[in-house]
Formats: C-alpha cells, structure tokens, sequence
C-alpha cells in the first residue's frame, strides 16, 4: 500500500528572542495534527531565523524541532546561551545570551556534515531538502537582505546569526563583507519567498510571538526591566501590525490561483508574556507547552487592516 502523498506547507516565523521556544511548540503541535505535512518552503526573522534554519539540517522535521527545543534548554542548564553578561544585564538583572556561545552551540547541533549530507542523500530519506531563508537587517544600505540554504554552510550560518543580531545585545554579524544585525529591526515578520510563488501549499503555517492587537495595561513597577519591556513591546507591536498586513497581502497574491484553498493558521499568544533577554528552564518548558496548547483553526485573512489609534493630547 503506498503511504498518503506529503502535504506541503509554508512556514513563516516571526521575531519574537526569547519567545522562540512558543514558536516551536506551536510547529510541534502543527506537525503532530497533519502527520502528512511537510514544511518545503520556511522562513523566519531574528529567533525565527534560527529555527526555520534547522529545517536546513534534519530530514526528519519533528527531529528538528526537537534539537532546537534542546538547544534552549541546553543554555538554561549550561549556560551556553546565557553565561557573560553584557551592558544590559543591568536592565534585566541576569546575564543575557551571547552570540560566540549560542554559534558555538549551533555549530555542534547543525554541522557542515548534516548540511552537506542533506544534498547528498546520505541521511535517513523523510523527504526531499526544504527551502530555507532568512531574513536580516543591513547596517550597510539599511535595507533588509537575506540568506538562504542555497549558499555554503558558512555563508548560511553567518546570515543565521545576523538574524539575530539584536543591537546592543550581540554583535554585528560579517555576511558577505558588510555588517549586518537582527532582521526585526525593519520587519517582524519575514516575506513570502519569491521562490514559493510557484508551490501549491496545502498549508500554510504563521507563528507570531506576540498579539498583534492594541497594547493592554502596563503590569509590574517601573523598575529598568519593566520599562525595557514594555519599551520593547511598543516597538514590536507597532512594526508588527504593518508586517502582518503586508504578509496577508502577499498570501493572498500567493494562493489567488490556487483551484483549492489552502489551510491557514494565524498563530500568536492571546496575552503578552514577555521575557525578551533573558529564559530560565521553567520558561523554556512553559512556553512551548503554550505553543502546543495553541488550537489549530484556520485563519480568515481581515478584509482591511486595523486603523492605527488616533493621537491623545494631554494637557
């Protein structure tokens, strides 16, 4: 009897640091209610890049998820990801991650072999190579660029790291001779890639870290963390809700000639929850449990995008 024929999906992760491990669940979750589907064509900004990029390395999908979910907790337990403070650690009172570490830790799970031996065959056959891309910011042109599975190993793993470059936290990435750093600087969430135009998705997965709603109330004290926070939270929600209309504008162009429509989830938390620099073990675990408790319904895309709130005088 032949096994049911693959469905193939697009994945599209947003930025979202230390929320990644979200991210993931919700993959988990997706890969665990459609055994047949299979993500051909990923991409993903800032800690989307990075786990978009393992499906650069495993054949087998589900494995992927789950050594980038053991790379998380390896820096909570080792503290690879989080043992040299930096400048910001005063804001949030541990030590953060540092970029030599978490490419080291990056380099021992997806090696040149793994990256080599995916074109050549010579791993276990759970399908053919995904796209794969990832989006940065450049510091030279201040555009966004990207990377993607089709360069060398080096090249790709460079534009990983760029990805998650955020300033004042890591440090600029080389990629290809110019100095590059966190692609949600400019968008939160990655374009469809022109190299998708031509697939026909079954599925079609989007992962936010954050509700692209209206701001909620401000929780907590004033404390330099707190403000850090929410600081960040304002900046990410304002560039998120431009992201998303543009990313329903272009699945729309996308599946437009489809005969059948694809499935489409719109995944993000219902509330903010927010440990951008900083994860302990217990964070990990917790935020990829919220990822597979995410409910698998798909999306309708909104008619028109959300009007930005008016001004506010206060006299």
């Amino acid at each position: 009897m032949a096994p049911p024929p693959t469905q193939p999906a697009l994945l599209l992760l947003a930025g979202g640091g230390a929320m990644g491990p979200y991210q993931l669940g919700v993959v988990a979750k997706f890969l665990k209610t459609f055994p047949h589907a299979r993500f051909t064509v990923a991409a993903g900004v800032s800690v989307g890049a990075l786990i978009s990029g393992m499906f650069a390395f495993f054949r087998d999908q589900r494995e992927a998820v789950d050594e980038a979910l053991r790379m998380f907790l390896a820096g909570c337990d080792s503290r690879l990801f989080f043992g040299v403070p930096n400048p910001l650690a005063v804001c949030c009172g541990k030590s953060v991650l540092t970029s030599r570490n978490i490419e080291r830790d990056l380099k021992q799970t997806c090696t040149r072999e793994r990256y080599m031996q995916y074109d050549s065959g010579a791993v276990a056959p759970h399908g053919a190579r995904p796209f794969v891309a990832a989006e940065y910011t450049s510091l030279d042109s201040g555009q966004t660029d990207r990377v993607t599975n089709a360069a060398s190993y080096d090249s790709f793993v460079d534009g990983l790291m760029a990805s998650s470059a955020l300033p004042s936290v890591f440090e600029a990435q080389d990629v290809g001779g110019e100095w590059c750093v966190d692609g949600s600087i400019r968008h939160m969430l990655p374009s469809v890639p022109p190299e998708a135009k031509d697939a026909a998705f079954a599925h079609i997965l989007v992962v936010l870290c954050h509700p692209p709603g209206p701001l909620g109330p401000v929780h907590g004290t004033a404390s330099a963390r707190d403000v850090a926070n929410r600081t960040a939270e304002i900046v990410c929600r304002d560039n998120l809700r431009a992201d998303v209309v543009r990313m329903w504008n272009e699945v729309r162009e996308l599946t437009a000639k489809y005969k059948t429509p694809p499935n489409i989830f719109f995944t993000h938390p219902t509330e903010p929850v927010w440990h951008p620099l900083w994860l302990g073990r217990k964070d990990v675990v917790a935020l990829f449990d919220m990822g597979r408790a995410t409910p698998m319904h798909p999306a309708t895309p909104p008619s028109e995008p959300a009007p930005r709130a008016p001004l506010r005088l206060v006299v």
